[in-house]
């Protein structure tokens, strides 16, 4: 698995000018509600509006960035893409903000969950449907990745001999 630092460094020119725009977006955006709100509504009420709305908007469009993975999971089969950690704590968030917004009786704190909420269950429905059971054991894991000890390969060929008897030789490579 590549670290995030591996990540970037892949990434192409068109990437990070991809990335750049989108993130003068997001800047622009919050620089432009701030302005109108502090420069143009003096009232709280149409300020409470404004400021709500975007942030739903926004709110609404992060609870659904995950569906571009979920579609990626359901082509190849493999959750490698989503992590379960990131899942949880989304249904966690969308959850608590959705209480936490019915209780104070506010749309603009329970909306996105609203639809937030239902997707977060999605995504983790999603992630127990293909994920694969590895059965790895963990003392391994951390030798492999100190570098203590080799993958242990096993190859084996099979030799069909002219008595139709089959003839498996194996290999080991033993620890460095």
């Amino acid at each position: 698995m590549h670290s995030l630092h591996d990540r970037i460094v892949e990434l192409s020119p068109f990437h990070m000018v991809k990335v750049a725009v989108i993130s003068t977006f997001v800047v622009a955006v919050f620089c432009i509600t701030a302005a109108v709100s502090v420069f143009a509504l003096h009232e709280t009420r149409r300020r409470k509006l404004l400021v709500g709305s975007i942030g739903l908007c926004v709110s609404v469009a992060l609870y659904g960035s995950p569906l571009v993975a979920m579609k990626k999971v359901i082509k190849t089969k493999s959750v490698e893409f989503m992590p379960l950690p990131l899942s949880l704590c989304a249904f966690s968030a969308s959850v608590l903000w959705l209480g936490y917004g019915i209780l104070i009786r506010d749309v603009f704190v329970a909306g996105s969950s609203v639809v937030g909420t239902p997707l977060s269950i999605l995504q983790l429905v999603i992630y127990f449907k293909y994920r694969k059971e590895r059965v790895v054991d963990e003392a391994e894991i951390e030798d492999l990745e100190k570098g203590g000890l080799e993958l242990e390969k096993v190859v084996e060929l099979e030799l069909e001999l002219e008595l139709g008897k089959e003839e498996k030789i194996v290999t080991n490579c033993e620890q460095q």
